[in-house]
């Protein structure tokens, strides 16, 4: 019987809140797209070229916890850089991407979706 009870009360608010939507005529849709980056299959030598290109530059310090994992989105805090123009003559996919470095790892990013794309040792 309590059920009952809650059932109805449920379908009342449910309907107050319908009715209330239908009286401001407003309905308002969002679309999320994800483009996530295929995995890059960089070979020993690509992955020294780009360590020795960028290691002259600062790494970041986290300000809290900073988990850098493939496939998880870095924090719109993080400063992405771009490569120096001679990386991507030797390697054209990394023009889509950009990095960071911390912890001695140069972490490979897209930038459309802050997603972790590499990490290079």
């Amino acid at each position: 019987m309590s059920v009952i009870h809650v059932l109805a009360a449920g379908a009342i608010v449910v309907g107050s809140v319908a009715s209330v939507a239908a009286q401001t005529g407003t309905t308002t849709t969002t679309t999320v797209e994800r483009h996530t980056v295929a995995p890059l299959s960089l070979r020993p030598e690509q992955r020294r070229m780009i360590v020795r290109s960028v290691e002259s530059e600062r790494e970041i310090v986290p300000t809290g916890e900073l988990e850098v994992r493939v496939g998880r989105r870095v924090p719109s805090t993080v400063v992405l850089s771009e490569f120096p123009r001679d990386v991507y003559v030797e390697e054209p996919r990394l023009e889509r991407l950009r990095y960071f470095r911390v912890h001695g790892q140069v972490v490979l990013v897209d930038p459309e979706t802050s997603e972790v794309v590499d990490i290079v040792e």
